[in-house]
């Protein structure tokens, strides 16, 4: 299960640590993510590079367009994505101007972008064709044995600024004041203030560390006796119900089913579109061959290089003569005196 993560510093660290909680592949939805949903069907002007105008609109599809972000305040990744976008806007807009689409280093690019689109297309779509419901039903059958019971809790909240306004909502709750009334008037979670403050049912995982220890810790029909202090504000908490989590539902694990699907049908499925071409490998190179030598270096550099890796002639120490060297080598001076002793003669004569 993915853990949801609630402070982010930038687009990099959101992509990289901010996500949805994950419950054995059931999605779950952030329950503080209504009150800071911005509407978006109405897409004001935000920027404008040149000519072009940039709006609301184009932020929040490259915000869909990264899983790891679909379900973060818009609010919290906003100027990192707005400048994203005009980045990319603006250096496309430069190099048209420079008739980079004639590049030759352009044209190979998406050429080879043109291709690679098509594999995926054309895999996607033969993937499709053979995906069927059964086959869904088994993969969900088999993710269910792998399914672990975890605590859940149902719950609801009155969020507000200050923690004097939640103390005083605590003091006329514990009056008999009503719960659902109160959220609805008073709480700032616009999602969760409409149903009467409600969350769901939840698992610790999906909750902020402040939220989820105070109220793990609850029994039931239980209100918080001090209020709970998260980023979001000061939580006034009813804990509605306790139960071990039931398995996911078939409708739930749908879209993940299909991923995973895809992921075991791949390999069989690019075997059998193989089979559909003539395929002819021939002998395996010799690639050492093939590819030694094609870089030449300068005569002096090879050489030095040579000379570097020749191993060192080994200098061999002389061994101590024998007796009989001794002998012959005394014996040879003996007979150079001798030859000494008669050119002396010859001298004299």
């Amino acid at each position: 299960m993915k853990k949801l993560l609630y402070t982010v510093a930038g687009v990099a660290l959101v992509i990289g640590l901010y996500g949805a909680g994950y419950y054995c592949g059931q999605k779950r939805m952030n329950p503080f993510y209504g009150m800071q949903k911005v509407e978006t069907q109405k897409t004001p002007l935000i920027a404008t590079v040149g000519n072009k105008k940039i709006y609301l609109s184009d932020v929040q599809k490259l915000k869909d367009s990264i899983p790891q972000l679909k379900e973060a305040p818009l609010e919290m990744v906003f100027s990192q994505l707005r400048d994203v976008v005009i980045n990319n806007v603006a250096i496309l807009e430069l190099a048209k101007q420079e008739n980079f689409l004639k590049n030759q280093a352009v044209v190979d690019e998406v050429k080879k972008a043109s291709e690679q689109a098509l594999v995926r297309i054309y895999l996607q779509q033969k993937i499709k064709e053979s995906m069927t419901r059964e086959k869904l039903f088994n993969l969900y059958k088999e993710s269910l044995k792998e399914f672990v019971p975890e605590d859940e809790i149902k719950a609801r909240h009155i969020l507000v600024e200050t923690e004097a306004e939640a103390n005083q909502i605590i003091s006329d709750l514990n009056k008999g004041a009503d719960f659902a009334k109160i959220a609805n008037e008073k709480s700032i979670d616009q999602g969760a203030s409409k149903n009467g403050g409600e969350l769901g049912y939840f698992v610790k995982e999906m909750m902020v560390p402040e939220f989820g220890k105070v109220v793990f810790a609850m029994k039931k029909g239980e209100i918080t006796s001090k209020p709970i202090r998260t980023q979001f504000g000061w939580h006034v908490v009813e804990v509605e119900d306790r139960r071990m989590a039931p398995p996911p539902a078939f409708v739930e694990m749908e879209d993940l089913l299909k991923k995973k699907y895809a992921e075991q049908a791949l390999p069989e499925i690019l075997k059998q579109e193989k089979a559909k071409v003539q395929i002819k490998l021939e002998e395996m190179p010799s690639l050492e061959k093939e590819f030694s030598g094609k870089v030449e270096k300068p005569e002096s550099e090879t050489e030095i290089e040579k000379e570097s890796l020749e191993e060192p002639e080994e200098v061999q120490e002389p061994l101590p003569p024998t007796e009989a060297e001794i002998e012959t080598e005394e014996m040879d001076d003996d007979s150079m005196d001798v030859s000494e002793e008669s050119d002396e003669a010859d001298v004299k004569e």
